[in-house]
């Protein structure tokens, strides 16, 4: 099956469903069908063949659905340019896939013209508004099609020759270099992930699903995707909302969310200043969080609030997208980590120790995960020596030959039911007098304190013992001295885990998904 069949299939069955909310507009699963034809028609006559990578430079909005589907039924991949990028990243990733065409709007044009004349391949962009696109900004060199044009195309009648193995997307991520890297999935992944979501949490056409992650980020395959497998209604969250919780609430009230999926640090500033007593959640229903670790103390509050909505903690990247999940209930309590459970069926989970020998799977069990999944990606484009280093055959699998595992950097151990449960990356779990700590048991620790509202660890230094560091942001009208933290750790912690310095600060810098970015504590 392709991704494409998705829309088709639902368009047919409910065809006036709203399938994206923006505010005041929406748009329904026939007018998304029939504008996504016209704009792959537009493609196919700019010359886009089988195989092109597609750039698209948009917020999360009706004219970005409309183009990911336009570019898949054209039969190219869609690559979405993170907005928050720098110009330098930007061009990289143009000229990296050789990106011909880009689909963007005219109050962004402006914006993107500093990246235009480092961007050697690009020769033309699509413009999906009508309002008059500033195009001085633009080289002669590159066309530049206005909405009214692209809308004048007849729909594309016939389906293109696709194959489920042709790539669908590639999602640029932050790399262990200075360059982003690539991740290439095809149709055949993720489809093969957007069934088994589907079938798990049974959704409905009813649902109204938000969608809060930006295009680039692996979760928006869940946003997208998932509902309109499903006839659903994606409700987008404006991007602004989030720095303010009352905003964030009323919005999920007045939209009477039936699915919230989200990284879990959202639920934080929810819970402390979004005054939900006072709300009528009764639509909620399933709350999907992945991304980073769960505060555990806000999710409880949080689920004390909705006690009828069932919460999950999801795990999963851009290579191997959503292969893992964990029913979070009242009796995850005791936990100071919530796990990120058991894989989806036909998902194998490996656990490899540092000399890269099989771990029993066994409770206590501790070890790096390698993955195979249906879902897994091709590679990273054009990078085959980084796409080597993770994706490989190996005797793990019984059908060596067949398939490849993915290893994923991440450290986990098993706990007494079974569950996997994240200690922390490869490259975030340190040593010390030869003892492996994990940075995420740490920070865990710390967001059981109730005066924290934000934390993060971290590693400064190298050599024989390196020096953890712990940023804390405090709730409002709260006060925590470094003596009082340091106590709660050692009682805690073991001694060597228990960081060696403390830092308060107002807030934690972000990632453009929304992540804190630890490279700039």
């Amino acid at each position: 099956m392709l991704l494409t069949d998705l829309l088709e299939n639902t368009s047919k069955k409910y065809p006036d469903n709203i399938v994206v909310r923006d505010k005041d507009r929406e748009i329904s699963y026939r007018q998304l069908a029939i504008l996504s034809s016209r704009l792959a028609s537009c493609l196919i006559r700019q010359g886009v063949e089988l195989g092109d990578r597609i750039g698209i430079y948009l917020d999360r909005s009706i004219e970005a659905a409309v183009a990911i589907f336009g570019i898949l039924k054209a039969g190219a991949a869609y690559v979405p340019i993170d907005i928050t990028f720098p110009p330098e990243r930007k061009a990289y990733i143009i000229d990296n896939c050789s990106i011909k065409i880009l689909i963007i709007d005219s109050k962004k044009i402006e914006l993107f013209a500093e990246n235009l004349t480092s961007a050697s391949c690009l020769n033309c962009m699509l413009v999906m508004d009508d309002l008059e696109a500033k195009e001085g900004k633009i080289p002669k060199k590159i066309k530049v099609i206005p909405f009214q044009r692209i809308v004048s195309f007849e729909p594309l009648k016939d389906d293109l020759p696709i194959s489920d193995s042709a790539l669908a997307n590639i999602l640029y991520t932050s790399g262990s270099t200075d360059q982003p890297k690539g991740v290439m999935a095809t149709h055949r992944a993720l489809t093969a992930c957007i069934d088994n979501v589907f079938k798990y949490y049974m959704l409905s056409s009813k649902e109204r699903i938000s969608s809060t992650v930006p295009l680039h980020f692996s979760m928006s395959v869940f946003e997208i995707f998932v509902t309109i497998k499903a006839g659903a209604t994606i409700c987008l969250v404006p991007s602004g909302m989030f720095a303010f919780p009352t905003s964030l609430a009323n919005f999920i009230e007045k939209e009477r969310l039936t699915v919230w999926h989200s990284v879990p640090s959202v639920i934080t500033p929810l819970v402390l200043y979004g005054n939900l007593k006072e709300r009528n959640l009764s639509s909620l229903r399933l709350v999907h969080l992945g991304g980073e670790v769960i505060p555990v103390e806000y999710l409880r509050q949080f689920m004390s609030i909705v006690p009828h909505a069932q919460c999950y903690n999801i795990y999963g990247s851009a290579e191997t997208h959503e292969i893992t999940r964990f029913h979070i209930n009242q009796s995850s309590n005791s936990v100071t980590i919530i796990p990120v459970g058991k894989p989806w069926e036909e998902v194998e989970i490996f656990l490899v120790d540092e000399a890269g020998n099989l771990v029993q799977k066994e409770e206590g069990a501790t070890g790096e995960l390698y993955v195979y999944t249906p879902s897994l990606m091709q590679g990273y484009w054009a990078d085959k020596k980084r796409t080597d280093q993770v994706l490989f055959r190996s005797s793990f699998h019984p059908q060596e030959k067949e398939v490849k595992i993915y290893r994923t950097g991440d450290i986990a151990k098993i706990d007494q039911d079974g569950n996997y449960v994240l200690i922390g990356r490869a490259d975030s779990t340190i040593k010390r007098g030869g003892i492996r700590i994990g940075l995420d048991e740490i920070e865990a620790v710390l967001f059981n304190r109730p005066e924290v509202r934000e934390a993060a660890v971290v590693v400064k230094g190298q050599g024989v013992r390196p020096e953890i560091k712990a940023v804390i942001v405090l709730q409002k009208r709260s006060f925590l001295s470094e003596e009082d933290i340091r106590g709660f750790c050692r009682k805690k912690l073991a001694r060597y885990m228990v960081p060696d310095r403390f830092e308060f600060r107002d807030f934690l810098p972000r990632t453009s998904t929304g992540k804190i970015d630890k490279k700039n504590l």
